[in-house]
Parts: structure tokens; C-alpha cells; sequence
């Protein structure tokens, strides 16, 4: 839902949505909603990406990101998310 969500709001401004989850069967749940409400977000060049993957190491081969939104609760910024953000 927030992948989609966040996808609304910068798709006008032909920005991208990276979503992430360390657990596959979540991801999997992502994708089959995506495609069940608008199979539209996963296709062409701005399509949502979706990985299983460990959050807190981003995704740095497509940074450097504008914002980064973490929904797990965490003692701190992980630095190396922090190093993905534009300057």
C-alpha cells in the first residue's frame, strides 16, 4: 500500500519507488497486490521496484534517493542509508 501511495505522489515529477522487505513472502504479498489493484505500477521505466532484500543496507546501485522511508523501528539511522541520500 505505502509503495503505491509514495508512487502517486511522485510519479508527476518522474520520480521512482524502491520497496524493500528482508522478508520474501512480504514482497511477494507487494507484488500480487500491485498487481491485483494496478498492474500499471510495476510496468515501464517508472515502475515500482520491489526486492527482498536486507533494508538496512538500501539499495545503493540506484541512489542516490531523495527521501528514504524505514518502517521498522531501529535505536538508530543506519549510516549506510544515510550515505544513499543526495547531498
Amino acid at each position: 500500500y505505502l509503495a503505491a501511495c509514495l508512487h502517486r505522489l511522485v510519479e508527476e515529477q518522474n520520480g521512482r519507488v524502491f520497496a524493500v522487505d528482508y522478508l520474501e513472502p512480504l514482497t511477494d504479498l507487494t507484488i500480487a497486490n500491485l498487481t491485483r489493484d494496478n498492474p500499471r505500477l510495476l510496468e515501464g521505466p517508472r515502475a515500482i521496484q520491489v526486492a527482498t532484500r536486507d533494508g538496512w543496507h538500501g539499495w545503493p546501485e540506484h541512489g542516490p534517493f531523495d527521501a528514504i522511508h524505514v518502517g521498522a523501528a531501529a535505536a538508530s539511522v543506519p549510516e549506510e542509508l544515510v550515505r544513499q541520500l543526495k547531498p
